[in-house]
């Protein structure tokens, strides 16, 4: 996407970090841009508006991503130790995994490939977010979710950090609507990869609320089967369809009751019966995760989606 960066950034020769870098592109695919013959193709959805009022409150835009181009390069691996969330990793961290990978620690170029692709980008309301995490019982559910990550970060010897509630909200609800699109859009869940558009923790970047979830290259190439859904009305019934699905998981009451499962205990209402994906979907290796957070249709529950929910329910 570096084409359509470079009329946004003065001087893109900058270092930038992994989450100033999302923030350029958070801002570009949330305003729609390009044209048929570039690398990164992509135009607001014509169905901005949802049937559903209340998913208009929550979700503000849709894009459609035609095309977009994936540069991956490598810049080193960690056997025994799974490596950190990729917008949380420091810049000494990368350079040091550099350094690591050639004899010569000069080395002026990583090896890299680059993908043909496409996807859906969807924006979250912040209004909507902002009156979401000001609710009690969301900074009940998040610090529970905190003290399990930060005792994962400090066993490994890492800064621990304030979660941002968004993060979890964001990528648990990638989760749940990779799952229900790999049935529609021809492609298999292993297929399909999340972006998230938000910072991990509470001291990064705001107001950075987004969601793209794409296909690059591989055995099932990329042909217009997940872009499309986001023509029409399609995506929103995959939506509601799968918030309604997320209610119930075959596990449950123990996956919906649980305070930590899954990789070092850092998820909470999350499990392969639900919204585990396979690792080559999630940039966070599965981690951070909570189905309650969409769903929790208490009184004073935490549920993002809660009031779609019930009303979805009252139809059946």
């Amino acid at each position: 996407i570096k084409n359509v960066i470079e009329n946004k950034i003065d001087d893109f020769s900058k270092d930038y970090t992994e989450l100033e870098f999302r923030n350029e592109e958070y801002q570009i695919l949330k305003t729609g841009g390009g044209r048929p013959s570039d690398e990164l193709f992509f135009a607001e959805a014509k169905n901005q508006s949802f049937e559903n009022d209340i998913l208009n409150k929550l979700i503000s835009s849709i894009s459609i991503v035609h095309r977009l181009t994936e540069t991956n390069a490598f810049i080193g691996f960690k056997r025994l130790v799974g490596g950190d969330i990729a917008i949380n990793q420091s810049d000494d961290e990368i350079c040091e995994l550099k350094e690591k990978l050639s004899i010569d620690q000069n080395l002026g170029w990583l090896p890299a490939y680059q993908a043909k692709g496409e996807g859906i980008f969807i924006n979250f309301d912040d209004d909507a977010l902002n009156n979401w995490e000001s609710s009690d019982e969301v900074e009940k559910r998040i610090n529970l979710l905190d003290r399990n990550h930060n005792q994962y970060l400090d066993s490994r010897g890492k800064d621990m950090i304030e979660l941002n509630p968004r993060y979890s909200l964001i990528h648990s609800f990638s989760h749940l609507l990779i799952e229900k699109l790999s049935y529609h859009c021809g492609y298999g869940a292993a297929s399909l990869k999340e972006k998230i558009y938000c910072s991990l923790s509470k001291d990064g970047i705001e107001n950075m609320n987004g969601l793209l979830i794409y296909t690059v290259g591989g055995g099932d190439g990329s042909l217009g089967g997940l872009s499309n859904l986001a023509d029409g009305n399609s995506l929103e019934n995959i939506i509601i369809q799968s918030l309604l699905d997320t209610t119930w998981c075959s596990s449950d009451p123990i996956c919906i009751q649980s305070e930590g499962q899954g990789n070092s205990m850092c998820n909470l209402a999350a499990c392969h019966n639900c919204l585990l994906l396979p690792e080559t979907s999630c940039e966070s290796f599965n981690i951070i995760l909570d189905r309650k957070l969409l769903c929790d249709n208490t009184k004073e529950g935490c549920g993002y989606f809660s009031e779609l929910i019930n009303e979805e329910l009252e139809k059946l």
